[in-house]
């Protein structure tokens, strides 16, 4: 990849970041976590441009985000709930959300990953201080059920997110109607 890319291209970087959650779908973690932050590294330099707001380089791309949001699922399998969950919380959801909008299916996803991640914490929720009012506000059992059904109907009933999806599988999976 690398050579046929070029090292320091923006495919490159994307292509990594891709290649890191295929490492973590296969259970080769370590693997992942590298690759991963490779891959957070690589997007930040190649996605960075001048904003003469600010002194440095500004790097508002959602691929940085959605690599750190990888590395963070890394960190949830492996047991690394609160780092995760601070990932999350500081860097991953806000930025989405900021670029992306609260509806569309990465915030969404980001947001139950962080309910997630909130289940599993040995941190009581009241206190967190990164904690954003959205996950607060609800049980993260909710917020989980709600982006489930959220992706379930994702684009008037059509939607992409098969029952064997990464995410709905990391999330429990849909529930079925028994009717």
């Amino acid at each position: 990849l690398e050579l046929a890319l070029g090292a320091g291209s923006a495919t490159y970087a994307l292509a990594l970041g891709e290649f890191g959650e295929l490492q973590r779908l296969m259970g080769k973690h370590e693997d992942a976590r590298n690759t991963l932050q490779e891959a957070v590294v690589l997007a930040r330099t190649v996605f960075a441009h001048d904003d003469p707001t600010r002194k440095k380089k500004a790097i508002d791309h959602s691929s940085v985000a959605l690599f750190q949001m990888y590395d963070a699922h890394v960190m949830l399998d492996t047991g690394d709930v609160e780092e995760a969950l601070n990932v999350l919380e500081a860097e991953v959801y806000p930025s989405i959300r900021g670029m992306l909008g609260a509806k569309h299916p990465l915030t969404q996803y980001s947001k139950a990953l962080a309910a997630l991640c909130l289940q599993k914490s040995k941190t009581p929720r009241t206190e967190r201080s990164l904690v954003s009012a959205d996950l607060l506000e609800e049980q993260p059992q909710d917020i989980i059920d709600e982006v489930l059904e959220y992706l379930d109907t994702f684009d008037n009933s059509k939607s992409p997110y098969s029952e064997e999806h990464p995410w709905v599988l990391s999330l429990g999976g849909y529930v079925m109607d028994t009717e």
